[in-house]
């Protein structure tokens, strides 16, 4: 009896060792896809060509408002989002308003790293570590 009863207590230990309760393996694919921006810090925006989209298997993000592309690596723990710094394209916008645009995508998205996500309804919303709205938008039709 001793012989089994020592192999099963630590298999159950070594099982006890591995949790995933902190990742969210399908979050990544909650949030894959294509997402049509619909607010950005609170500020309403109703451009078609406004769009982030998230990639769950390489955990990357882009998005862009109609002229440069913002992009960054991001990863989910449970209902946090953590993103790296933003990188961007450097293309001259012809329209400067389009630019002011893109400066406050930038900046929400760097604050919405340590912050959280949630889906309802097909609408992602990102908010700060503080709280603060940062950015909303809805997904997009599935090809």
């Amino acid at each position: 009896m001793h012989k089994l009863t020592l192999p099963l207590l630590a298999t159950l230990l070594l099982a006890g060792c591995t949790s995933t309760a902190d990742v969210k393996p399908e979050a990544g694919q909650a949030l894959h896809g294509q997402w049509r921006l619909t607010e950005i810090s609170g500020h309403g925006i109703a451009l078609p060509e406004a769009l982030i989209q998230f990639d769950g298997e390489q955990q990357a993000v882009s998005a862009t408002v109609g002229c440069n592309r913002i992009f960054a690596r991001y990863q989910l723990q449970r209902d946090k989002f953590s993103l790296s710094a933003p990188a961007t394209t450097l293309m001259a916008c012809a329209d400067p308003k389009i630019s002011q645009l893109e400066q406050r995508l930038s900046r929400a998205l760097e604050a919405a790293d340590g912050g959280n996500y949630r889906i309802e309804n097909d609408v992602l919303r990102l908010q700060a570590a503080d709280g603060t709205a940062v950015l909303k938008a809805q997904r997009q039709a599935r090809p």
